[in-house]
């Protein structure tokens, strides 16, 4: 299995910018390196913040994209989205019984769940009973299959004190979820515009960056900002053995449009 992770990608309407940057096509550029390098490839997986404002016109613009790439793709929602706006785009979009964007997959005995940590109008993520209650039926589904699970909010403090003000408030309560099972394997999510990597309760993680704009890692002696560091998509690859996770900065790649072959 190989899934590709992008994050936080907060699409504008074509044409406009944030930050002095084009989301729409910094995503063509990742798209269009991914289709080149990774022909191979089973799964996209968008952690949220899929939009910066929610509209229709930047969620059509996701579908546009999406479409002229050809590439199966999973999305999942962040704080910047708009949960009906994004259904009324995306249509055939699997959800739970209560309408939030969650879902699974499973290949080859591993499960993939993508979760809905959308809290509309917050900055910081909720997972509700509602939503507890979907994990916890999917993790007694499949005790013994290993469970790698996507969401966009990290539920635990990372050291980025503007950051852990906006975490997932509920994250105490998924880790006991979690805690629980021993066959969770790895938790993927974005939000933080920072690239991670750790433990946490027992279990691996990795924080993908986002492809817009990236932000500092600082002390309290220093401002927090936001910075142009080189976007950045994860190569997930799972094995027999085991998996790895590789980050490539596509951005040179892209504007290149060619590649330097080495022989040994």
């Amino acid at each position: 299995m190989k899934i590709i992770q992008l994050t936080d990608l907060h699409l504008v309407p074509e044409g406009q910018k944030i930050h002095e940057i084009d989301p729409g096509y910094r995503l063509e550029q990742a798209l269009a390196n991914i289709k080149l390098r990774h022909s191979d490839l089973d799964l996209l997986v968008i952690t949220g913040d899929l939009c910066n404002e929610g509209d229709v016109h930047s969620y059509q613009l996701l579908r546009a994209l999406l479409e002229k790439y050809e590439i199966r793709y999973q999305l999942l929602l962040g704080n910047h989205d708009q949960r009906e706006t994004f259904k009324g785009v995306f249509p055939e979009t699997a959800t739970d019984p209560h309408g939030f964007i969650q879902s699974k997959i499973q290949s080859d005995g591993d499960v993939y769940l993508f979760l809905d940590t959308l809290q509309e109008g917050q900055v910081a993520g909720s997972y509700c009973e509602k939503r507890q209650d979907w994990l916890r039926n999917e993790l007694k589904k499949h005790l013994k299959n290993p469970i790698y699970v996507f969401l966009h909010h990290p539920p635990f403090k990372v050291g980025m004190k503007e950051m852990d003000n906006c975490n997932l408030t509920d994250g105490e309560i998924f880790g006991e979820i979690l805690d629980s099972h021993s066959n969770v394997k790895h938790l993927f999510f974005g939000h933080l515009h920072r690239p991670l990597h750790g433990v946490w309760r027992g279990m691996p993680f990795s924080c993908q960056p986002s492809t817009v704009h990236q932000f500092t890692f600082t002390t309290d002696n220093l401002p927090f900002q936001l910075i142009k560091e080189p976007p950045i998509y994860s190569v997930i690859t799972l094995s027999d053995w085991g998996m790895v996770v590789h980050q490539h900065q596509y951005l040179e790649d892209a504007e290149s449009g060619r590649f330097q072959e080495i022989k040994n």
